[in-house]
């Protein structure tokens, strides 16, 4: 049975004119997703999307900062690692999780609330095969700027360094290291997957 987040009357208002004015809809989401836990895991991603310019909307114009912060700190990129970088920002993650695929425009603001609840979109049972192959993708063009040395291995430096260009401090990101790191082996199961 699908469930729907919670929102203040405040809140409604302004999402019930940001739907009609983006020309979406309430999605019903998986039960997990309405956790308070989930909830500030979406909020924390937010956050690191809008680093810089707080606000209560994410925009184009944040990945469009991501993708200059990430050219800024891995200078010399070809062209094809840049074109690589604006599908991943721009076409995949601007393009469908934050706005369900509708209105991508400069113009286009998604809340917090949208957010979430599009981002809950993909875990239902019928989206999920799409968004872990998705995620596959993501994780492989991004490997090989993350690993500066390029000896086919990131390191927590490497990591921490990757994710402090979204405002991710390096306990957080330490963290999301060891987590993936299951067998304490020092390397993460991304590395293993894309060697």
């Amino acid at each position: 049975m699908a469930h729907c987040i919670t929102i203040s009357q405040e809140e409604f208002s302004t999402e019930k004119e940001m739907e009609q004015q983006n020309n979406t809809v309430a999605y019903g989401v998986v039960k997990g997703t309405t956790t308070f836990l989930w909830q500030r895991k979406m909020k924390t991603y937010f956050d690191a999307v809008v680093i810089g310019h707080p606000g209560k909307y994410i925009t184009r114009s944040h990945y469009e900062e991501i993708i200059y912060r990430i050219k800024t700190r891995y200078k010399g990129l070809s062209k094809r690692a840049i074109e690589i970088i604006n599908r991943v920002f721009l076409q995949i993650l601007w393009g469908e999780p934050v706005t369900r695929g509708g209105d991508v425009g400069k113009n286009r603001k998604v809340s917090l609330t949208e957010f979430t609840r599009n981002a809950a979109e993909n875990l239902k049972p019928e989206n999920i095969g799409t968004f872990i192959e998705v995620l596959d993708y993501i994780s492989a063009s991004l490997f090989w700027f993350i690993d500066v040395d390029k000896d086919k291995d990131i390191s927590l430096d490497e990591f921490n360094e990757f994710f402090i260009l979204f405002g991710i401090p390096h306990q957080f990101s330490q963290n999301a290291f060891e987590s993936i790191d299951a067998d304490d082996s020092g390397q993460n199961a991304l590395i293993r997957h894309f060697r």
